[in-house]
């Protein structure tokens, strides 16, 4: 199983004790996914007052997820 990709796994178990007696097998489905939302963080504020005719520089923002990293 890879927790870094997506996707679906199997995992088995099994066992048998000293006198070679085996259990009954059981496999568990794994399911690796990435469920939390991105977030994005605004540089400055979220309401800019701009004086018309005048040149606007936007101070952009940055993303954030919890899998994927900036």
């Amino acid at each position: 199983m890879n927790v870094n990709v997506a996707g679906s796994y199997a995992v088995t178990y099994n066992v048998s004790d000293a006198s070679s007696n085996a259990a009954v097998q059981v496999t568990r489905t794994v399911i690796v996914g990435d469920t939390i939302k991105p977030v994005i963080t605004l540089n400055g504020a979220a309401t800019v007052n701009h004086e018309a005719g005048t040149v606007y520089t936007d101070l952009g923002a940055t993303a954030s997820d919890s899998f994927d990293g900036t």
